[in-house]
């Protein structure tokens, strides 16, 4: 996290992160990140996808910016 403060909902419990904290989420686990506010992150993975949209978004290719109003 570089700013902001974010919810990851776990099964087993909720983590609450703040800037300069990380959480690690193993291949599998079920997890729900939420954020009542504005969060900036660093997303690191080999394979990150959103299920939302099915794959990433189209704007997300190329470091593009997403679409004003996106949340």
């Amino acid at each position: 996290m570089t700013s902001g403060e974010l919810v990851v909902q776990l099964r087993s419990e909720d983590v609450t992160l703040r800037a300069g904290e990380m959480l690690v989420v193993p291949r599998g686990v079920q997890h729900c990140p939420k954020a009542d506010g504005v969060v900036h992150l660093l997303l690191v993975g080999r394979d990150i996808t959103s299920n939302d949209a099915g794959g990433k978004p189209d704007w997300s290719y190329g470091s593009g910016d997403p679409p004003t109003g996106a949340g």
